[in-house]
């Protein structure tokens, strides 16, 4: 329960509040009737204050909405051109493909009317750099031993046929050797895969034969196909040569010849009946 002391003290706050804003409103009524000058002079500054500010947020939203629209503008933009740049790519591919097609057609037509052109359509797990899978088997008359080519030179032999598709061994295959020869000199060899799918090896080259770095490197009509014997087409260029050296015996030279055709990004090929 409150006592009177208590009350009294607070009646005594309430009296001194009330004093303090009676004094404050009648100060503020004095000073602007007698100095009306001053006071109009405050108000205008604060008023010109007042309307500065308002006048740099009001600029600070429009720059902000200006900005959030310049920024998804630019995202839209920025999407469109990624779509773009795709839709790009997907056309140099089709015109790569194209291009590839129409070599291998003419090639078809000028040296090879009677061959199948057939898909790549996958690479063996266990071989995937020594087997190509194509599309083509015995429905359209393949058959083991038949050769494997592109525009740009010999890829290698079809080692199994199925009804719907076939298995070409690639060059780098050990059972896929072929004769060759520089194509300047005529001299003759055999060609043998690599570890690299670029490079072949030309061996049983006699020591002092006239063979030079950056020569052509053909088919000759000899095939040294153990497995599959087959005639391979002649004066078929597919690489040319990179380095000569003697083998371990010195009995011999070993030529190295780096193919023209890139058996890892075939998508097509030609099979020779």
């Amino acid at each position: 329960m409150i006592n009177k002391k208590s009350k009294l003290n607070w009646m005594k706050i309430f009296l001194v509040c009330i004093s303090a804003t009676v004094l404050g409103i009648l100060s503020a009524f004095l000073f602007k009737e007698f100095y009306p000058s001053v006071f109009s002079n405050i108000s205008s500054r604060n008023e010109k204050t007042s309307d500065f500010v308002s006048y740099n947020f009001n600029r600070f939203l429009d720059s902000k909405k200006a900005f959030e629209k310049e920024y998804f503008k630019n995202k839209i933009l920025e999407k469109k051109l990624s779509e773009y740049e795709k839709d790009i790519e997907i056309m140099r591919q089709i015109i790569k493909d194209n291009d590839y097609l129409a070599k291998l057609y003419k090639l078809k037509k000028d040296k090879f009317n009677n061959a199948i052109l057939a898909k790549v359509v996958s690479r063996s797990p266990n071989n995937w750099y020594k087997e190509l899978i194509i599309d083509k088997g015995f429905n359209e008359g393949l058959k083991v031993g038949m050769i494997a080519v592109t525009d740009k030179g010999i890829l290698g032999q079809i080692s199994r046929v199925e009804k719907t598709y076939s298995i070409v061994s690639l060059i780098r295959e050990n059972q896929v050797k072929f004769g060759a020869e520089i194509s300047r000199s005529k001299v003759t060899g055999i060609i043998f895969g690599t570890d690299n799918l670029q490079i072949a090896k030309l061996r049983f080259v006699p020591i002092g034969s006239d063979i030079k770095k950056g020569d052509i490197v053909q088919t000759s009509s000899i095939s040294a196909t153990e497995i599959f014997p087959r005639v391979f087409p002649s004066a078929y260029p597919f690489g040319k040569v990179i380095k000569i050296r003697k083998d371990k015996n010195n009995s011999e030279l070993e030529i190295f010849v780096r193919l023209f055709e890139d058996t890892s990004t075939v998508k097509k090929v030609l099979i020779l009946r």
